[in-house]
């Protein structure tokens, strides 16, 4: 979803190699299980249509401990400082809003135009979907207008509270962020009956962003794993994600089989020079926001052709909306998400020039009226 990895060709980048390549596995598996569940709603529970090794939620839990993970690495050691906790913040939107903004905007669009099978979303929702705000569907459940935002709900809460911890010691405010995240959890049994939001807020799930800090503690002391241990650290994420688990929480069955991937991703062997299909999978990595949000508009067109052609070949219609996602998404991240991106920056870059400028005229005209007054 909305984490990135610092610039290409730092060697920040190159050690966090493996973790851009995670996020385009995360990406695939919940493109995969979207198209499966439109599968099934046009086929049938067909064998393919049910064929379910692993849950295909689980993406976004390796995204939410990746996100945990990358917030560490990315904030270094920049606290108890309002301006980098500000600073910190509006990256964060930055990377997630605008595109999110386009493609909800889309989907608004096209709903009031009268596609699609669910109703018009009230202002309520409408705003809502727009700041990331948790609220009840007609429907009664807690989604967005643009259905995948759910997750970016969880990220900005996520986000909001590490800026709050930025304004504290390093290590003051992360042991406050992960308290605060544990609490939130625990009022999850008093928050049934409350507000959308506060059923929300207090899900498990929000456990993952704790484990992606302790793994970015982990990666800034140094610690790092052998590739047996990674190997075996990957398997057993993966078995145990496949894993059935009756009635349990899903931070347990997802969230700590996910920390378990991300950790062999982050703390295992990284490629230090990235051959070439290393490099195609690490661009992809880039490109899994932006795969993230787009995914379900290419799956509904290709459904909607499959349905006037009347076709019945599952496994190609599978193959069509995952590469058809794959290929859409690195276009919007090349033509729409990278121009976006490199605009902001310039503007943020002339906008620091600015004020650099007009810090100097004040501080020069009050030495002046200093001088003046004492003479």
């Amino acid at each position: 979803m909305g984490v990135q990895t610092p610039a290409a060709g730092t060697p920040s980048q190159q050690t966090l190699a493996n973790v851009q390549i995670l996020r385009l596995v995360a990406a695939v598996i919940v493109v995969f299980g979207h198209a499966q569940q439109e599968l099934r709603e046009m086929a049938g529970p067909t064998t393919l249509a049910s064929w379910r090794p692993i849950p295909w939620g689980f993406g976004v839990d390796i995204f939410f401990v990746i996100s945990g993970f990358i917030m560490y690495i990315v904030a270094g050691d920049s606290f108890g400082s309002l301006r980098a906790s500000r600073r910190f913040l509006a990256r964060r939107l930055e990377r997630i809003a605008p595109l999110y903004w386009i493609f909800t905007s889309a989907l608004l669009a096209l709903t009031l135009l009268g596609f699609g099978s669910g109703g018009k979303p009230d202002w309520v929702q409408t705003l809502a979907s727009y700041l990331f705000f948790p609220v009840h569907r007609a429907d009664g459940a807690i989604r967005p207008i643009l259905s995948v935002g759910w997750t970016l709900n969880y990220e900005m809460l996520f986000y909001v509270l590490f800026a709050l911890a930025m304004l504290l010691p390093k290590r003051v405010g992360m042991a406050a962020l992960s308290a605060t995240l544990l609490t939130l959890v625990a009022l999850a049994p008093l928050a049934r009956q409350g507000p959308a939001f506060a059923v929300y807020w207090t899900d498990p799930i929000i456990l993952e962003f704790a484990a992606g800090l302790l793994l970015g503690s982990l990666y800034k002391r140094q610690v790092r794993l052998s590739m047996l241990a990674a190997g075996a650290m990957a398997i057993g994420g993966f078995a145990l994600a496949a894993a059935t688990w009756p009635q349990a929480p899903r931070a347990l069955v997802s969230g700590f089989p996910a920390a378990l991937i991300v950790a062999a991703a982050a703390l295992g062997p990284n490629p230090t020079r990235p051959g070439a299909l290393q490099g195609a999978l690490i661009a992809g990595g880039d490109a899994s926001y932006a795969l993230y949000l787009s995914h379900i508009f290419v799956i509904n067109a290709v459904s909607l052709v499959w349905a006037r052609a009347g076709l019945n070949a599952p496994l190609l219609f599978l193959g069509l909306t995952l590469a058809g996602s794959i290929l859409i998404g690195a276009l919007v991240r090349l033509g729409l998400e990278k121009p976006i991106l490199s605009l902001m920056r310039k503007r943020r870059g002339q906008a620091t020039d600015q004020r650099r400028r007009e810090a100097k005229p004040e501080r020069a005209s009050s030495s002046a009226s200093a001088y003046s007054v004492e003479r």
